[in-house]
């Protein structure tokens, strides 16, 4: 990403069906990121991604960090390796295994 105020978003489908979106970006020089999980075939990122901006329905989902559930206990998760500088790599978790943590 060029600098404050770019994002981008992926969807994944899992080996056994799952789906998900990770969304990462940039606001006024801090990094967000967002997970949405358990999505239907039409909710796909083109669709999803205006939703982050101007009041839209995921506008209040950025987060520094995020750990989500799927309806099959799975886990999908976003971490950042590094918060300030120029270089902000970011960890993309999937755990295809029953996530047995309590919450």
């Amino acid at each position: 990403m060029g600098g404050s105020g770019t994002s981008g978003i992926l969807r994944f489908k899992s080996s056994c069906g799952e789906t998900f979106t990770v969304a990462l970006g940039i606001h006024n020089y801090n990094v967000w990121c967002d997970a949405q999980v358990n999505l239907r075939d039409d909710e796909t990122a083109v669709k999803m991604h205006p939703e982050y901006y101007n009041r839209g329905s995921l506008s209040d989902q950025a987060h520094s960090g995020i750990f989500k559930g799927t309806k099959n206990a799975n886990c999908v998760g976003i971490s950042f390796t590094q918060t300030d500088g120029n270089q902000l790599p970011a960890v993309l978790y999937y755990n295809p295994e029953k996530d047995r943590r309590v919450y």
